[in-house]
Parts: C-alpha cells; structure tokens; sequence
C-alpha cells in the first residue's frame, strides 16, 4: 500500500485517497480470510458490510446475511448477551470470542471471533473477524485425548504394578445377576494364598465362594451383607483362616456408580498372624507374671504371717518364761536379803543387784511391747491407743492424737496386726524423717468403710523422688494389698504427709 502511494505522487490527492481506498476495498472483499464482517450496533446488531470470505464461511449471499444479526447464527448470542459484550469490548477495545455457528441446515461449525471496536467521526462500529476452528479444535481435542489416554495407560501401568506387589491381599469382585462375588481382578499376594497355585489370570471370573473354605463363608456373608446395606467401608478383624491357618483384618469397600449402585467391590486382606502370636505371647507373659506377682505376694503374706507368729510366740516366751524366772529371782534376792545379817557391803550388794533386775524385768516388758503389744489382744483401738502412748513417751516434743469418736472395731487377729503395722510404720517414719512436732490418727467410719489416716506437719516430701530400695512404703502397701484395701501417700516439701488407709466392704457385724 504504502509503495502504490508513493508511485502515485503525480495524482492529485483527492484522487490517490480514492485509489486507495479503492484498493482496499478490494483487498477486503477479496481476501481469501479472515471473514470479515461490520456489526452496527445502532442498527440493533445488524450486519452492514461482510466481505467474500465471510459468504463463504456460512454458505450465504450477502443480501441474506444482511438480514441476520448475531443470535440467529447461534441462539446463546442473544440480544442481552450482545450488548453485554459490547459494552466489555468499549471498555477493552478487543475481544476474542468462540461462537458454535447453528444455521438451518448447516453442521454445526466452531468460530474464532476477534471482535475490534472502530470509532471515529461517524458512530461506533463493530469489526469482526471470523474463522473456521473446527477442524483446528478436533485435531487438538484428538492430541490431547491421545495424552489423556496416553497417561491413562501410563497410571493404570503404575496402579497395576502397585496392586500386583503390594504385601496385602487385594481382591476385586463383581457382583453378579445372583449377588455372588465373582474374581474381577487379584494381586499376587492373595494368589499365593489360595492352595491351586494358580495364575492371576485364572482365578478371573471365579466366585469368591468357591476359593474360601467352608468355615470361613460365614464371615464372608457376614461381610458382604453389611457392606452392601451399608454402601460403605466394613471391616472384621482377626478373623482366622481355615485355609492357609493364618489371622487376617478384612475390609470391603463398596465401589458406587454413577446411580450410587455397587457393581463392584474391593476386598483387601491383612496378615496379622505375628501380631496376634505377639498378642498372644504377651499376654501369656502377663498371665505368667500375674500369677508370679500373686505367688510372691502370697508368699510375702505367709513370710509376715509367720513372722508375726514368732513374734507372738517370743513375746509370750519371754512374758511367761522369762518374766516369771526373773520375777522369782527378784524374790529370791529380797529374801535372802532379808535372812542374812545386814552389813553395809551386803546391803550395797544387794539393792545393785535389784537394781539390775528391775532394769532388766523392765527392757523384758519393753521387747515383749515392741514384738507384739499385749493390748492386740484387747481390740485394734486398744492397740492403737498403747502405740500413741508409746511413741509420746519415745518423743515427748511431739503431740500425738488418736480419735476415733468412740468407735470400735473388731477384725481378724491378720487384719489387726496388718492395720496396727501400718500405722507403726507411719509413726516411725514421722518420727525419723518428718521433724513434725504433731501427729494425728483418726479413724473415719462411713456406712461399710472404714478410713484411718496418719497426718502431720513435717517437712514432707516429693512422692515421686522416692528411692526403690523405700522398703518401710513398699512393706505398707504390700500388706494393703494382702488385705484388699487402698493405700494413698499424699505429700510436699515443707508441707508435710498425710497416709489415708481405706477398708471397704466391712461387714455390719463387725461394728459395735
């Protein structure tokens, strides 16, 4: 254009810009494409020019399409989503557009639209260039479903290699017109369980019914029923197998199509035979320990009982035998005393000697006192109050108080002493660790239980920090155990303990 311009220097230039113009008529109306078109949108969207290119497009002459506006070629182009798109090109300037061309008797074609906003001294104008993409877009639509079938192949490749090697066993089952579960597809893993030895590809189409021993059918069922009422995931864990003797965890997974009705099925199959002999190995370790635990116990129980027995057989030796040679030999003292003439030196003589009898009658008494208190054989509380008294004499800086708000009790002679013991203990730990200077005992009755605690005021301790080799609160708790009762230790640093013991299920009788 530009070298015809220049070689028509010589022309005036009203004439040269009608040559011009001329000239690119032409070109518009004889180019081969784009169809080109001229929308008025003041002329309610009619067409107002279209060149060569656009009446072959739609197989039209001009005076036809000069009759048509936008939405007779496709309906969806109606009059509001024209103006739509008008005022968004004003905004823009250009558009780019694809429109399915639905002329009467014409196949369906798709079109490229570049749509070019013209303003100038005369009222806006739409110019429009069109172009047959049909062909275009089945070619790119043909690639991309060979890609998408492509990477189809490629994943269903990977999933099969996943399916094939993965260490559970992965069934899928169809159902068929009898509700029977039949082989879609097996991994590896579940073929080399079944006792044929046959290949994959043999087990297709085999019911699932007829590979499964008849012991197991049941579960089978079980499982299919739940699964497809429920239309979801089931399981059932450690079902055994009557066909390899193995434990397997089943799950059934329903597979919905597009009406949520199951066609298929997916079963996976867990070994979980080492777990359950693990299981099993475990708990027979802990019956074992449990029973060991009970015979140490046991034996722990009759070590103090027989203990306490010597106890109160050396008490009673010492109280009877002992006691009384002692008490004779005091007697005998005094009385030869009396029958020898008195002198300074015998009389001397003989008040050491009572002296020493007396201490020792008295250190007899004592140790009959510390190896069994005469007063358990009076009642617990009687016991209890000779352990009070005991332990003020012991350590007169500390206020001891037992209350028990006249109640009584009467156990077992075993129960007793172990009550008794425990709360020795406590008293002795206050008195050796605690530096308390009060201590309280008090018995609390509640309908059939009984509480008895041992609280005081001393420097206490962390529960936690205490040493394994504590065998004064590993003995307590031992004999709580023996008796069925609860034991609880409660203490802080410079707060003090508190030792709670609780008796249940005491019978009626047994309070007076």
């Amino acid at each position: 254009m530009d070298r015809l311009t220049s070689s028509s220097l010589h022309v005036e230039p009203l004439a040269a810009l009608r040559q011009e113009n001329a000239l690119l008529n032409t070109l518009v109306e004889q180019v081969y494409s784009p169809a080109i078109a001229i929308i008025d949108p003041d002329s309610d969207f009619h067409f107002t020019f279209v060149n060569k290119a656009f009446c072959r497009l739609f197989q039209l002459d001009k005076v036809q399409l000069y009759q048509l506006q936008p939405w007779h070629i496709n309906p969806e182009f109606n009059r509001e989503y024209v103006v739509e798109q008008w005022m968004e090109l004003r905004r823009k300037g250009t558009l780019r557009l694809e429109m399915t061309s639905h002329l009467e008797g014409q196949e369906p074609r798709l079109i490229e639209i570049i749509a070019n906003d013209f303003s100038g001294p005369s009222p806006h104008k739409i110019i429009v260039y069109l172009r047959d993409i049909t062909q275009e877009k089945a070619v790119q639509l043909e690639h991309a479903q060979q890609c998408i079938h492509s990477q189809t192949l490629h994943i269903e490749q990977q999933y099969h290699n996943v399916f094939s090697h993965m260490a559970d066993d992965i069934l899928l089952l169809e159902l068929d017109e009898n509700n029977d579960l039949r082989v879609v597809d097996i991994n590896h893993s579940a073929a080399k369980h079944f006792p044929e030895h046959r290949t994959v590809k043999q087990y297709i189409g085999q019911k699932l019914v007829d590979l499964l021993p008849k012991e197991n059918i049941d579960d089978l069922k079980q499982l299919q029923r739940e699964c497809l009422s429920t239309k979801t995931t089931c399981h059932q864990y450690n079902i055994f197998c009557h066909l390899d003797h193995l434990y397997y965890d089943l799950t059934m997974t329903p597979l919905l199509d597009d009406h949520l009705e199951i066609k298929r099925v997916v079963v996976v199959k867990r070994d979980i035979t080492d777990k359950i002999l693990r299981e099993q190995e475990r708990r027979a370790r802990s019956q074992e320990l449990k029973a060991s635990e009970m015979q140490l116990r046991r034996l722990t129980a009759h070590n103090e009982k027989v203990r306490e027995n010597e106890r109160k057989h050396i008490a009673r030796e010492v109280h009877d035998e002992f006691g009384q040679r002692l008490t004779a030999l005091k007697m005998g003292i005094q009385s030869l005393a009396l029958q020898l003439p008195p002198s300074e030196t015998s009389e001397r003589l003989f008040s050491q000697l009572h002296d020493h009898l007396t201490e020792t009658i008295t250190f007899a008494r004592h140790l009959v006192s510390r190896l069994r208190p005469g007063a358990l054989d009076m009642g617990l509380m009687a016991a209890l109050e000779w352990l009070v008294d005991d332990f003020r004499q012991r350590n007169p800086t500390c206020c001891y108080t037992l209350r028990h708000n006249h109640i009584d009790v009467e156990f077992d002679e075993d129960s007793a002493v172990a009550i008794f013991r425990i709360v020795q203990e406590s008293l002795n730990n206050a008195l050796k660790h605690s530096s308390a200077d009060q201590v309280q005992i008090t018995l609390h009755k509640e309908r059939e239980q009984l509480s008895v605690i041992i609280k005081d005021n001393g420097c206490g301790f962390d529960p936690s920090q205490v040493h394994h080799d504590s065998f004064g609160l590993i003995g307590m708790k031992e004999r709580v155990l023996n008796m069925s009762a609860d034991l609880e230790v409660t203490s802080k640093p410079n707060v003090g303990t508190q030792i709670t013991l609780t008796i249940c299920h005491l019978d009626k009788e047994s309070w007076e």
